[in-house]
């Protein structure tokens, strides 16, 4: 239960919000000037449909 207390008590905390963004922020860095860039570049350019030029 102590475990459970510590999670909720972390994701209540507004302290998680940055957390979290800095480390999405680092991962998206490295992907982006790593080998898997073309991937990741193309992630982002996918059209998800819905959406007409």
């Amino acid at each position: 239960m102590i475990l459970t207390k510590l999670y909720t008590e972390f994701f209540k905390s507004e302290k998680t919000s940055g957390i979290i963004l800095l480390f999405a922020t680092a991962i998206s860095l490295f992907i982006a000037n790593s080998p898997l860039h073309g991937s990741y570049l193309g992630f982002w350019d996918t059209d998800l449909g819905g959406h007409t030029p």
